[in-house]
């Protein structure tokens, strides 16, 4: 880094964090258990039951530099990137998307009724480290609803966390009861973990971060599903009582053409069309009843940027989630928000933005 004046480390994050090259020993550290270090997670016969594997070493870094001997500690950060919080039984999910194909596809994960207690255990891993910082990449909810926020932010901030919403206990695709074979059913589909769902609804306490976290804007923490901007019609259905069971069958039978495919929407200045499309009166589809739940509002970029700024150690000002913060008194990190408003997850960056940016690492 000895190009950069008055020998400041510079670390600029628009979506990654940049970790200095040359500091790995390959060694395992000691109280290192718990970590990759120490063993990983393998699925050694494919049928989706985790096994212990082996450790994975520290590994020396070179794109950015070349190996060098390690010198005096400048700073000690963690980064914590794509947390995905999210409401997995609110309408807005969008499951059934997937049956359409593209650009659908991965509309239902299995995992996301767990994702507040993982990032709950993220915490708990940090805060046994002496950090000056933590900065969180991005994404760290998923479908940029209010009920979403508020569970992430209190993860962060420590608490009582409850991720129940709608009726008491699970309510969505993953139900035991559920007939259909495109989701998986922990209760009754292998690898079996019956009560999963259930015990995923109950509230927990979580340690929250010790050192103060800095954050940076993903395309799910401004728009819903990571692509649509907010909308009336979306609103409605994330608050209101029905899921989408079946997409429309114009929507199917389009979904192979070049007008919806995934590059497509990715590119589109206007993905809000789609949205208003699909939620249009009489363009639901087939639906279920679902008990509805104000919390589950939308929250436009500007309020997602408000309770990014309101729970974060700093956040600048502005329509743009673009600031510097000094971790500690040898490193500067510099944040640009590269989220495109207008829909999509392709990101953008204007001219005044590189000019700041230029402006920042003079």
């Amino acid at each position: 880094m000895s190009g950069v004046r008055a020998g400041i480390a510079v670390l600029a994050i628009v979506a990654v964090a940049l970790g200095a090259p040359g500091c790995g020993s390959g060694a395992t550290p000691t109280g290192a258990a718990g970590s990759t270090l120490a063993v990983t997670l393998v699925d050694r016969n494919g049928d989706g039951a985790l096994e212990r594997g082996p450790a994975e070493p520290l590994r020396d870094r070179t794109e950015l530099a070349p190996r060098s001997v390690p010198g005096r500690v400048l700073a000690r950060f963690a980064q914590i990137s794509d947390a995905h919080v999210a409401d997995e039984e609110s309408p807005a999910r969008l499951e059934a998307l997937d049956r359409a194909g593209p650009p659908f596809a991965s509309a239902f994960r299995p995992q996301e009724a767990l994702a507040a207690q993982v990032l709950a255990a993220a915490t708990r891993a940090l805060d046994r480290r002496p950090l000056d910082a933590v900065v969180e990449t991005g994404d760290l909810v998923d479908g940029a609803q209010a009920d979403e926020y508020a569970m992430a932010l209190a993860t962060l901030a420590g608490g009582r966390v409850d991720p129940d919403t709608g009726r008491p206990g699970y309510e969505g695709v993953q139900s035991a009861g559920a007939s259909d074979p495109v989701y998986y059913r922990p209760d009754v589909d292998a690898p079996r973990h019956p009560g999963l769902m259930t015990a995923a609804q109950r509230p927990f306490r979580a340690p929250g971060l010790r050192a103060p976290w800095y954050p940076v804007a993903g395309n799910h923490d401004l728009l819903v599903a990571g692509i649509l901007p907010r909308s009336r019609p979306l609103d409605a259905l994330a608050t209101g009582s029905r899921r989408i069971v079946e997409p429309p069958r114009d929507l199917r039978l389009q979904s192979a053409g070049r007008d919806l495919s995934a590059a497509a929407l990715d590119r589109r200045p206007k993905a809000a069309r789609l949205a208003d499309s699909l939620l249009r009166e009489g363009r639901l589809g087939q639906t279920a009843r679902v008990a509805p739940d104000p919390r589950r509002a939308l929250v436009d970029p500007a309020g997602a940027l408000a309770l990014l700024r309101g729970a974060g150690a700093r956040g600048g000002h502005g329509p743009r989630l673009d600031y510097t913060f000094d971790i500690g008194t040898g490193v500067r990190g510099i944040v640009l928000d590269a989220v495109s408003r207008s829909g999509g997850s392709g990101g953008t960056l204007s001219a005044g933005q590189l000019a700041w940016l230029a402006r920042a690492l003079r």
